[in-house]
């Protein structure tokens, strides 16, 4: 047997598997959760019922694959912009804030359905899928918190704000934007909004002079 065939094979695998993920968030997101079937993600993934089964064990099982799936690229993300942390050089505290915002809100607009799942669905569907949502936001926090301690060494944040509280403010404040401005069907200007974002976080609601 010819050495690259079972690479070629699990590559295979591998493909199905995703095309059943993006299947299942597409479907999940539009239809809801509890109204959608396997029936509806086999139609969109366009395989057969017996394929699904090769994969996931049932519409539960399936659902939690999305939730990990969004995770693992959550983490990767996280791993790219803490590396972009450690450069020895970086940009003034404004256009830093500018680009991390604008980085998250790409990402979240790349993978709008899976967030939708995540923000508004998961809370509704099972007890189970508590854990998995609060690692997601574990490791948002955790990357905040060391952000927000670098700001306050730089003498941009006051010393007394609690990185962890700013974070969980910060990450209230992206996901609402994120459920306002990216599920509506339109192409939002992220640029714009990383900047009322920016806006928001250095300088507050009050007015000066």
């Amino acid at each position: 047997m010819p050495r690259g065939r079972p690479n070629r094979a699990a590559q295979a695998r591998g493909k199905r598997r995703e095309e059943l993920l993006r299947a299942a968030t597409r479907v999940f997101a539009r239809k809801g959760y509890r109204a959608a079937s396997i029936s509806d993600v086999i139609k969109a993934a366009g395989v057969a019922r017996g394929t699904f089964y090769l994969y996931f064990r049932s519409k539960q099982d399936i659902l939690f694959a999305v939730i990990d799936d969004l995770r693992e690229q959550q983490k990767l993300f996280i791993a790219q912009l803490s590396e972009e942390q450690g450069r020895e050089t970086y940009p003034e505290p404004r256009e830093l804030a500018r680009q991390e915002f604008l980085a998250w809100l790409r990402f979240y607009d790349e993978r709008r359905d899976a967030l939708k799942i995540l923000l508004r669905e998961a809370n509704l569907i099972d007890a189970a899928l508590e854990p998995k949502r609060a690692e997601v936001r574990r490791g948002i926090v955790q990357y905040l918190s060391k952000r927000i301690r670098r700001l306050q060494s730089m003498g941009v944040y006051q010393e007394k704000l609690s990185p962890e509280i700013v974070s969980h403010f910060l990450i209230g404040m992206v996901d609402e934007i994120a459920l306002s401005y990216l599920q509506n069907g339109r192409k939002p200007d992220l640029e714009w909004l990383a900047n009322q974002c920016v806006s928001f976080e250095l300088d507050g609601l009050l007015r000066r002079g």
